[in-house]
């Protein structure tokens, strides 16, 4: 499949979570960095969805602050807002996510130098 990303960062805000149909969708986003060896890494946030139809337990992961890996594809939105503009949006629609332990440079036996 070509449409997967792999994402590793920090949850920016608790998941919201809402019930839609017979689902519950969880959105949150998480903030990505960039270049890490350099001095003034960047940083990147990606607005991410998450889809459960029954147990939501998973989703009991997703706070602020929480190092995540999370996968999934990527959906474009078409609509029109409450103006009656067109929006066009990229989704990150995530199939799956874990808590994982940040390694650092000297977990790694590396200088930070």
């Amino acid at each position: 499949m070509n449409n997967v990303f792999t994402l590793t960062g920090n949850i920016g805000n608790d998941a919201k979570v809402t019930e839609v149909g017979n689902a519950h969708k969880a959105s949150f986003s998480i903030a990505v960095r960039e270049n890490l060896k350099s001095k003034e890494p960047k940083t990147s946030w990606f607005n991410v969805e998450a889809w459960r139809n029954n147990n939501t337990s998973s989703f009991d992961i997703l706070k602020k602050g929480q190092f995540v890996k999370v996968s999934g594809y990527i959906k474009r939105d078409q609509y029109k807002d409450k103006n009656g503009n067109d929006v066009d949006r990229i989704v990150l629609v995530a199939t799956s996510w874990e808590a994982i332990e940040k390694r650092t440079a000297e977990a790694d036996g590396k200088d930070n130098d």
